[in-house]
């Protein structure tokens, strides 16, 4: 039982239907067994049961808001670009989130018991550090934005002068159809994440370890801390010297290419071997992103979500007009 609930919430679990159907099961239990201990809690009280209902499907249009799916679905694009499957994410959000909430509350309930009566002097000592954190974070949030003006500066700074600009440097997309041949641990693997570091060695690997093939084989061994170019043909230059050619690879067809671990995809058919990549080009400096850009597709969530209020509010008028009109009908007929 414990294997099988570990691997519902495993993101490289390869059986994902189970997994779904795990999570739905786990919810939909949870779900009936807190109604249930409502209902026999609240039988003689209905005005509860109706708070607890009112309580719940607040707590449902609340997991909606922008923030919360921001933040989920930044962790779901970054587990994704790591070949996992982030399924439950958003069930772990909220188990945290709930979590939090819950015990803030009995704090906040516990506290307030034990200090009825004399809670005037904590009123004005809470009022003081309630600004002082609020103003704290404030202030923690400038200092962090000015360390990143800094750095944007000196790399603004650079870039005028025809330097790199960092790590940065290291980056590339591939624009175009194509495949970055990588050595991995059992053989040849293909990625399209183009994060790229210097790694202990002096080889230019990938963000998972795995050394970059040069187009003649073989790996190539760069100098950590010293500028590199790469042209858009692929071409690694150091210090003015030409060190190799990435490997930009296609295939005729990619459905022989498997899932491996991380970005990387491995093709185990001999009929359809990679060849040359035509008509791509590499950009230094970029990496491939999101189809979506997410504070604008949150923007639109929030204005969805206003229309719906809004639309709520209009029914809300229409149902005490239709009551007001029973009421004065009921009037007229007595």
């Amino acid at each position: 039982m414990l294997t099988f609930l570990k691997s519902a919430v495993d993101d490289a679990s390869a059986d994902q239907r189970a997994k779904v159907g795990t999570l739905y099961f786990f919810l939909l239990a949870a779900n009936a067994v807190v109604w249930i201990w409502a209902v026999v809690a609240f039988a003689d009280r209905p005005t509860l049961l109706g708070t607890a209902f009112l309580a719940y499907v607040l707590g449902l249009r609340h997991a909606v808001d922008a923030d919360h799916i921001a933040a989920i679905d930044n962790v779901v694009r970054k587990l994704m670009q790591e070949g996992k499957r982030p399924i439950s994410a958003g069930l772990f959000f909220s188990l945290g989130h709930s979590l939090v909430v819950a015990i803030a509350v009995a704090v906040i309930v516990g506290t307030a018991f034990a200090l009825q009566g004399r809670l005037h002097p904590f009123k004005i000592i809470g009022s003081i550090i309630g600004t002082g954190a609020s103003a704290f974070f404030l202030l923690a949030i400038a200092a962090i934005n000015l360390v990143i003006l800094r750095h944007a500066w000196q790399s603004f700074r650079r870039a005028r002068r025809g330097e790199p600009v960092g790590e940065q440097e290291l980056n590339h997309l591939l624009s175009g159809r194509g495949f970055l041949a990588v050595n991995g641990p059992s053989g040849v693997l293909y990625t399209r994440n183009g994060s790229l570091h210097v790694s202990k060695s002096g080889e230019l690997v990938t963000g998972d370890g795995y050394p970059v093939r040069a187009t003649g084989g073989g790996s190539l061994a760069v100098t950590s801390g010293k500028p590199v170019e790469i042209d858009k043909d692929g071409t690694v230059r150091q210090d003015g010297a030409t060190l190799g050619q990435l490997a930009v690879v296609d295939f005729k067809s990619t459905d022989s290419l498997k899932k491996q671990s991380g970005a990387c995809f491995l093709n185990d058919d001999a009929k359809n071997p990679p060849v040359a990549a035509a008509n791509v080009q590499v950009e230094q400096g970029q990496t491939e992103g999101s189809n979506v850009a997410v504070p604008e597709a949150a923007m639109r969530l929030v204005g969805v979500m206003r229309q719906f209020e809004m639309l709520q509010k209009a029914v809300l008028m229409g149902v005490d007009m239709n009551r007001k009109a029973i009421e004065e009908v009921a009037k007229v007929g007595s």
